[in-house]
């Protein structure tokens, strides 16, 4: 046997199953019962089961509200940053060389007597 600090833990391990009693399982469920279906006890686990699962307050609702707010609160912050990008190209079109680089790029317009070539670069 190890020699160590806290002998309280080392107490070999048939030691201890022997010093113990069989257990009585009609007399532990006597007791068992006495306690769980005490009038309180039902009480409680009713009403802890309601809470949980019915009405407009319960704990399912209140995960579906948090998840769905969740989603709303992204689908508010991609909306505002499409906000953004268009306030940004909005003030870019102020200016006319901004706006004629716009539509060459985006509607593919060209002054008059000018040849405008586009080249794609393809990986393949």
């Amino acid at each position: 046997m190890r020699s160590c600090v806290c002998h309280f833990f080392c107490v070999p391990l048939h030691h201890l199953l022997l010093a113990m009693k069989p257990i009585d399982w009609k007399k532990a469920w006597t007791n068992i019962r006495k306690y769980v279906l005490n009038k309180y006890v039902i009480t409680f686990i009713a009403f802890g089961l309601i809470f949980l699962l019915a009405g407009e307050q319960s704990v399912i609702s209140s995960i579906r509200r948090q998840r769905k707010m969740r989603a709303v609160r992204k689908e508010l912050r991609e909306t505002q940053e499409a906000i953004e990008t268009a306030r940004r190209e909005l003030d870019n079109l102020r200016n006319t060389d901004s706006l004629e680089r716009f539509a060459r790029e985006k509607y593919y317009m060209h002054a008059e007597g000018e040849d405008v070539f586009y080249v794609s670069e393809d990986n393949n």
